[in-house]
């Protein structure tokens, strides 16, 4: 029996506390930098894999909760050699294993384009590194845009990977590096448009059926504060906002007014968060200015305006850190870039851990923004530059690890609601490497400013066979009322604490939506594809051929019944009665899914005989050519026929004497019943016809 947990959290009441929250492990990877990769064998899973140290790869959270990484800048531990990987990964974080999904192990190579909108298993985007702005589609499916790689350049291609292909496709942009794209005209889609090319674009947003993106390196001489959207359906780029001219300075306006001419300005390499109606960005790099930003902007996708929402309107700011988890409005946190590593929980709020302030130290602290009161909260980490942090055992949680100060890292969240890292760029070496450990990050209820309770439950089974029911259990906290939502099951809603008995008659995935809420608070949990209904096994048929019974081949486990009672030893396809009466079959298939076939009143003719087939032998068997029976009392006669396993007579030889030879050469390959009879005595055997 299967048991399949899944934790998620809910956000409901306040609460104040100024303790250090969460816990850092060190899940996977090394704990020294510039490691090569083991790649193992491709498509299959392995404790030992993992990719090579990476800084600023690309990165994806597919619909299923798997963790995805491509490309990347790779220093490895000689400091002399820096290539730009092609490599494809996926992490599962519930086996804690990676796997070498697509790509080759020789790095810096070029993009293979193959036909513009068509997947083949040759396409790449290449080695590409510096941010890519990346985004998964409402199908599953994982999209890049643009990034470095030396020399070929930037890139502006849109490339997509289907998970289901195990391909890419070019869909969009130039195969030659360092375009200067087409705006065409503001707020006018077109298929002529096409962003500029660019790198270190970490802001990528996706809603219905646009993929957003701000910014970006162009070249290596200026920054961009450019809005592009482009339409999934229409294959068409829009130039949403922003100038097509490089290092423009921000236009603060009034901190929390939406205005017009607002303009974050042209930046780098920043954190990127989406509500509902809104994107988000924080910090951020500024070529002209040779500065860093500590400034939170949000963008209304109803409105197209820009707003200053917090943080400091000067560049290199220290921020302001105050204890942890204090509800102080004052804080907020110190000018920085790099900042790739952001997650948004699972009750709306935004995460930020790490990145590179302006004389290129790294930074290890972790933040919690949370919009409805524009408030940041320092929540754990060092204020300090290049910490070393603390790994601690690897694969063990501890309030003592902390991660180490780090650049360029990527992040994903899990189903349940933690916190992942993965990587990056390590100042507090010199010379500086790339480094490759993994870490998870479990949030508590001590620093969330509000009673923060978890939504658990325990599903009875999740891999089920056609027609099989399952029962929900909640462990949750905090949670007192509860909406479920099975679609496909029955029934399909539920309102109870534990529902029970919910059924699937149908092969296929199926999704669980549970409603969990406390009070005036709602929460929306959708587990994608939880509930696996398996094929519905072949019908299954019983021939009778005198006092055999032969069923449907291909199952994995036979068990036969004999008025209702389990004949012991009976686990073969075909069985010979040996009494008349009912005989029913129970075949399992190899996802232990049963299907049952039943006889009723057979006569067994051998209920006169005694069964002597223990002693029986037939040789050789299998056989080509020639078969010969030995049994007991050989020098007396008997009479044999041999059936087919259909139950038609293939050959019959009365007053046959051993030790002769029954020639079967004419009969075909496969398997025949050999019924040898004299006065006293009847058995079956079988042989195999090569």
């Amino acid at each position: 029996m299967k048991i399949f947990i899944l934790t998620f959290f809910i956000l409901l009441s306040f609460k104040i506390c100024f303790s250090q929250s969460g816990t850092w492990t060190w899940m996977k990877g090394d704990s020294i930098s510039g490691t090569e990769a083991h790649y193992g064998f491709k498509g299959l899973s392995s404790p030992l894999n993992h990719p090579s140290a990476l800084y600023e790869a690309s990165n994806w959270t597919d619909q299923n909760g798997n963790f995805w990484l491509y490309g990347g800048l790779h220093l490895d531990s000689s400091l002399s050699i820096m290539t730009f990987e092609n490599v494809m990964w996926r992490f599962n974080p519930l086996t804690n294993e990676w796997t070498w999904m697509n790509g080759d192990t020789i790095p810096n190579q070029f993009p293979v384009f193959g036909i513009k909108g068509i997947p083949a298993p040759m396409n790449s985007p290449g080695g590409v590194g510096g941010g890519c702005p990346t985004f998964t589609d409402n199908a599953g499916n994982l999209w890049l845009f643009g990034g470095y790689m030396s020399p070929y350049g930037a890139s502006n291609q849109l490339w997509k990977y289907d998970i289901s292909l195990n391909m890419w496709t070019w869909i969009s942009g130039d195969s030659t590096s360092n375009s200067l794209g087409n705006y065409g005209v503001q707020g006018v889609p077109s298929v002529l448009n096409s962003p500029r090319s660019r790198w270190e674009c970490t802001s990528a947003w996706s809603e219905n059926s646009n993929l957003w993106l701000f910014g970006g390196y162009y070249g290596n001489s200026g920054t961009l504060n450019d809005l592009w959207k482009y339409n999934i359906l229409s294959n068409e780029w829009t130039w949403m906002k922003g100038d097509t001219s490089a290092n423009v300075l921000p236009y603060y306006g009034a901190k929390g007014i939406e205005n017009p001419l607002n303009n974050p300005g042209d930046r780098t390499c920043y954190s990127h968060w989406k509500d509902n109606n809104s994107f988000w960005i924080f910090g951020g790099y500024n070529f002209n200015l040779n500065a860093c930003f500590s400034d939170m902007w949000k963008y209304s996708l109803s409105t197209n305006n820009w707003t200053w929402m917090s943080g400091s309107n000067l560049p290199n700011q220290l921020g302001y850190y105050n204890q942890y988890c204090e509800n102080d409005p004052l804080q907020f946190p110190k000018a920085r870039t790099e900042n790739k590593a952001c997650w948004i929980d699972t009750s709306g709020t935004f995460w930020m851990m790490g990145g590179r302030i302006n004389n290129d130290s790294a930074l290890n602290d972790l933040w919690r923004y949370y919009p409805t009161t524009n408030q940041w909260k320092f929540v754990n980490g060092d204020s300090t530059n290049n910490s070393y942090g603390n790994y601690g055992l690897s694969g063990v949680p501890s309030t003592s690890n902390n991660c180490p100060a780090r650049m360029g890292a990527v992040s994903w969240r899990s189903n349940n609601g933690d916190l992942w890292l993965f990587g990056g760029h390590a100042s507090r070496v010199y010379p500086p490497r790339t480094i490759n450990d993994m870490w998870r990050f479990t949030t508590d209820s001590l620093c969330s400013g509000y009673n923060y309770p978890s939504f658990n439950f325990q599903s009875s089974n999740s891999n089920i066979c056609p027609g099989a029911c399952i029962d929900f259990i909640s462990t949750s906290v905090n949670v007192n009322t509860y909406i479920w939502n099975f679609p496909g099951g029955n029934p399909d809603t539920s309102t109870l604490v534990n529902p029970g008995n919910i059924c699937y008659s149908i092969p296929g995935y199926y999704d669980v939506i549970v409603i969990a809420g406390n009070g005036s608070i709602q929460d929306t949990l959708i587990y994608h594809n939880l509930i696996q209904v398996f094929p519905i096994p072949p019908p299954q048929a019983i021939i009778q051929n005198g006092d055999t019974l032969v069923s449907n081949q291909g199952s994995l486990y036979y068990q036969w019944y004999f008025n209702g009672n389990l004949i012991s030893g009976a686990t073969e396809y075909f069985y010979v009665a040996t009494l008349s009466g009912d005989y029913n079959l129970v075949a399992t298939d190899s996802n232990n899914c049963e299907v049952e076939a039943a006889i009723f009143n057979v006569i067994a003719s051998i209920e006169n005989y005694s069964f002597i087939q223990n002693e029986i032998l037939i040789i050789p068997n299998p056989t080509n050519n020639e078969i010969e029976i030995i049994y007991p009392d050989i020098d007396k006669s008997i009479d044999v026929k041999i059936y087919n396993m259909w139950g038609s007579l293939q050959l019959q030889i009365q007053n046959y004497l051993s030790p002769h030879k029954i020639n079967v050469s004419s009969l075909s390959q496969g398997i025949y019943f050999i019924e040898i009879k004299n006065q006293s005595s009847l058995c079956r055997e079988r042989f195999v016809k090569q």
